[in-house]
């Protein structure tokens, strides 16, 4: 007589089983986390992009300063 143990290891050894209850469940879970994973990427490209605007901003703002401070010496 076959335990449970036995029968539940021939199950998961069998390849016709397998394909017929893993492939669909992992595609499910797939489909579920695709939507997730998407509108992580998409945060991470706006963060990026607001990092890299500002760093551009501040960079402008400390050239001018720098023309400025320039004028103020040049004339003292």
């Amino acid at each position: 007589m076959r335990t449970i143990k036995d029968t539940i290891n021939d199950l998961i050894h069998n390849d016709n089983i397998r394909n017929e209850i893993f492939k669909p469940l992992g595609s499910f879970i797939f489909n579920e986390v695709y939507f997730y994973m998407l509108l992580i990427l998409v945060y991470c490209g706006l963060v990026f992009f607001a990092v890299l605007g500002s760093l551009f901003f501040l960079l402008n703002i400390h050239k001018k300063l720098k023309t400025i401070e320039d004028k103020l010496f040049v004339s003292v």
